[in-house]
């Protein structure tokens, strides 16, 4: 979230000012376009008529049922599980949860090999042979 100190956009933004390469900057603006759930956002899931994003899953989820108990929140989530099985919120929480840590998981595999004295940023080779949607390990 947007909020929290180790917020993956900042770091993704951080990194992506350590070099002049427009090829890694590209891979970074990829990769956090990629910060979704192909699953939440296919437009099957709705609530009052409008289509869950995987932030909103996640915002809600953690800051109701998991973490922090906001009364607002967990109205919310409440009005949530009226509409869909258990299984199926957690599947949808799951999915979110994935999705996105297959993006945090290749933006930390760039940095893995960065260190104060070794400013060193991997990129896949295969990088731009892959279209936008895929999201494919290295």
């Amino acid at each position: 979230m947007n909020d929290e100190l180790t917020n993956i956009n900042r770091f993704a933004n951080y990194l992506a000012s350590l070099t002049d390469s427009e090829d890694y900057r590209q891979f970074i603006k990829h990769e956090k376009k990629n910060l979704r759930s192909d699953f939440i956002e296919s437009g099957w899931f709705q609530h009052k008529g409008k289509p869950f994003t995987t932030k909103e899953i996640l915002y809600i989820w953690f800051n109701s049922e998991i973490f922090h108990s906001d009364p607002k929140k967990t109205s919310i989530f409440l009005e949530w599980l009226e509409i869909f099985a258990d299984d199926t919120a957690k599947s949808m929480l799951f999915m979110a949860v994935y999705d996105c840590i297959l993006v945090i998981r290749n933006i930390n595999w760039s940095a893995m090999e960065l260190a104060k004295n070794h400013m060193y940023l991997r990129m896949p080779n295969t990088y731009k042979a892959r279209p936008c949607q895929e999201k494919k390990g290295f």
